[in-house]
């Protein structure tokens, strides 16, 4: 597990992998490293795309703390859920759960992740993932480190 998140954070931040082939103002300002305001943005956008790019905005964030932050990886989290709830139809909403997923079991301990079945959660989305582009980096990336 701790390989999967150390392979999906490298992959997410060092890539320009990202299917969402329109301009939008959540993706620019994610690209331009304003993730506070991609979140806000891709919230407001209020569909698949938008909550991607905040779900990968927070996640990126994530990476440039000090510390980890849980309510934040949470938020991540719940991201992407909703980017899935609005469509499910792009891998790269299954990915970035599972990488909220994968962090945060980092940080509440192999014990209690095993407990909240983090990593059959973590498993099941990436499987979810390879159903929807088998051949998608991201995915595999995760595969590989789960």
């Amino acid at each position: 597990m701790r390989g999967l998140v150390q392979a999906l954070v490298a992959v997410l931040i060092g890539t320009a992998a990202f299917a969402q082939t329109a301009s939008t103002p959540s993706l620019a300002l994610y690209k331009s490293g304003d993730y506070r305001g991609a979140i806000r943005a891709g919230l407001a956008e209020n569909d698949e795309d938008g909550f991607d790019v905040a779900a990968r905005a927070a996640l990126a964030e994530e990476t440039l703390r000090d510390s980890p932050c849980l309510e934040c990886l949470k938020q991540a989290e719940g991201y992407a859920r909703r980017a899935i709830a609005a469509g499910g139809k792009r891998p790269e909403s299954y990915v970035y759960l599972a990488a909220a997923l994968g962090h945060e079991a980092r940080i509440v301990g192999t014990i209690a992740a095993r407990l909240a079945n983090y990593p059959e959660q973590t498993k099941a989305t990436l499987d979810a993932a390879y159903r929807i582009k088998p051949d998608f980096a991201l995915t595999l990336a995760g595969l590989g480190g789960w």
